[in-house]
């Protein structure tokens, strides 16, 4: 990549994304294998440690003092009830993307000093930025193809996306060239994005129909009728000539927002104020086969996993299940009695841990990256915290800046697991050429942060260096985020022979 102030995009105002003071435990990596102490599964009575169980005495826990019950925990208790203990995968579905209860359907904030946790964009503009140099130096070395799409799978804030475009806008690419498409879940998090790019929030398609819909009712009807739709009730002022007509009109709109969606699979459409198009979406399948650049930052980690663990009659899975005992909490972690279907799927022959954790919904995501790769071209790059296939016991929760037990009040945390990229780049290591992981100082160093800070220090306040300071030392310093994040590339094998002539930028330079 060579000397950043070699570059013509050198910016000199400071963006200053959070006014945080920066410390360890602000962002879901800070724990360490040092504080993170294995300990042993048991089907009786238990609490909990630093995300392990250890089985105590029933003297030592004081009766009657379970945690408080959410709405969730009262559906996963039914369920369980129903149909058996949860596995941990199904248990961190529910929790994190329930529709009605779950962590990301709550509408809260969970970024910043009033959330959870904080992550790499919102400490400081340099990460996005070098990622945004990073983005535009691999595009243009595969010969600047466009339309240029950018795909950022869970964009937060979609403070990276915005960085990333202002990079990309000094470089001169902006406008309807290139088009930003978000795979989003979270309708409130949506609207943070919009307004972050955008500079104004704007309805979705679903509310733009019924919108349309009440200017063709009477404005003086006081009545009201409840219609379900596919996302829930929805209540609209009936038609003076009677409820069958308004009935008949409601059926065919529907038809019409269901039409809708199978020629355009976005919610939300809007444009950035630099002019290109943004797009949202539920789903990567939803968006346009295209030559894309796709990110990920933090993204992977919450998705769903198996734990599974090795006992004298062979493996066994990790399940949920009621705790009617007198246990801290509603639920308590059980072993499965025989086999599962994870545990015949996933392990190896050649496994020699105890315990691991696996994530198929990463492993599938992985797959489709590569095909969208090898197909209509592409690069991707995943940046998280993880290991390299020989950590086991990392499954934890985040609530308020600190750890918090992932059976405590389900619905009001956020449930986190370590990536395994061994494991990801073994599903797509013959499609895609693979680049990494590299540790997260590794990478920025490489991109050249030293120059990029230098730089802005020229050009700002006392309190604004401060602030730029400890923002690098918490992006590199090693017993901070430097070497607990990694970041990982994937490129189309196609161009394997000019990638060892021309390797990616931030992946070479320095030996971790």
């Amino acid at each position: 990549m060579g000397s950043l102030s070699k570059l013509p995009w050198k910016i000199s105002r400071l963006y200053c994304h959070s006014h945080l003071p920066l410390v360890a435990g602000y962002w879901k990596g800070s724990i360490s294998k040092e504080k993170y102490k294995k300990g042993r599964l048991s089907t009786c009575t238990h609490i909990r440690s630093i995300g392990t169980s250890v089985p105590v005495s029933r003297s030592q826990v004081i009766p009657n003092s379970k945690s408080p019950e959410t709405p969730l925990l009262k559906q996963l208790k039914a369920r369980i009830k129903l149909s058996g203990p949860l596995t941990v995968y199904d248990y961190m579905k529910e929790v994190l993307i329930n529709p009605v209860a779950g962590y990301y359907a709550a509408g809260q904030d969970m970024f910043g000093s009033q959330g959870d946790y904080i992550t790499s964009p919102e400490i400081c503009q340099m990460f996005g930025e070098l990622v945004g140099v990073w983005v535009y130096s691999e595009w243009y070395k595969l010969g600047s193809p466009k339309p240029l799409q950018l795909v950022e799978l869970g964009p937060g804030r979609g403070t990276l996306m915005q960085d990333i475009l202002r990079v990309l806008q000094q470089f001169g690419e902006a406008g309807s060239d290139l088009s930003v498409h978000f795979v989003e879940v979270s309708e409130e998090l949506s609207c943070k994005q919009e307004e972050k790019l955008c500079g104004v929030v704007q309805s979705n398609k679903e509310i733009d129909i019924v919108q349309a819909y009440q200017v063709m009712l009477d404005p003086s009807s006081k009545q009201y009728t409840a219609f379900p739709t596919h996302q829930g009730l929805m209540q609209y002022r009936t038609m003076p000539f009677g409820l069958v007509t308004a009935c008949a009109t409601y059926v065919r709109l529907m038809r019409k927002v269901l039409d809708d969606y199978e020629k355009e699979l976005y919610f939300k459409k809007s444009t950035t104020t630099g002019g290109s198009p943004v797009f949202w979406y539920r789903h990567l399948g939803s968006v346009p086969r295209s030559f894309s650049v796709f990110l990920a930052n933090e993204f992977f980690d919450v998705l769903p996993i198996h734990k599974i663990c090795k006992t004298e009659d062979g493996w066994r899975e990790v399940l949920i299940d009621i705790d009617e005992g007198d246990g801290p909490h509603h639920l308590r972690y059980v072993l499965s009695r025989a086999e599962t279907p994870a545990t015949k799927v996933f392990i190896q022959p050649e496994e020699t841990r105890d315990e691991i954790e696996v994530s198929p919904d990463a492993a599938v995501l992985c797959e489709e990256l590569a095909s969208r790769i090898e197909e209509d071209g592409g690069i991707a790059l995943i940046m998280d915290y993880g290991h390299d296939g020989k950590d086991s016991s990392t499954f934890r929760a985040f609530k308020n800046h600190a750890l918090h037990d992932p059976l405590c009040e389900p619905g009001t945390a956020d449930l986190t697991a370590d990536v395994d990229f061994a494991h990801l780049k073994g599903q797509i290591q013959e499609r895609v050429i693979t680049y990494g992981p590299v540790t997260q100082s590794s990478f920025l160093t490489n991109m050249g942060i030293e120059f990029r800070l230098a730089n802005l220090m020229k050009h700002c306040h006392l309190d604004e260096q401060k602030s730029l300071i400890s923002g690098f030392k918490m992006l590199t310093d090693p017993l901070k985020m430097g070497t607990r994040f990694k970041f990982l590339a994937f490129f189309p094998a196609a161009v394997k022979d000019f990638l060892k002539k021309h390797p990616p930028a931030g992946f070479y330079r320095y030996e971790d």
